[in-house]
């Protein structure tokens, strides 16, 4: 447990690592809240669908009180910018998103 206040920048994940039946496990996932609420806290929140068959989202969903998970990060190359400074000059802006996390 660390004092310090990370910095999650928006489109950047983590990596959790646990053993479960005696191997090590890794998958990456992205928090849910603001970069903002995570800097305030130092509380990282993550949602974890339960998959019957998945290592790590069944040990997660296991975890007791008190229970470990390593975690490493963020990681993550996407970089948001500031919208409002060149809209002025755009008549139409188009999103366009995909992937699992």
């Amino acid at each position: 447990r660390s004092s310090m206040r990370p910095h999650v920048p928006p489109g950047h994940h983590f990596l959790l690592r646990a053993k479960v039946d005696g191997s090590s496990v890794i998958r990456p996932y992205s928090p849910v809240q603001l970069e903002t609420q995570v800097e305030k806290t130092g509380i990282i929140n993550f949602v974890v669908k339960k998959y019957p068959m998945g290592k790590m989202s069944c040990h997660l969903h296991d975890l007791q009180l008190g229970q470990d998970v390593e975690i490493k990060g963020p990681f993550g190359s996407y970089e948001h910018f500031n919208l409002n400074l060149q809209l002025e000059s755009v008549k139409d802006v188009i999103f366009l998103a995909g992937g699992t996390g």
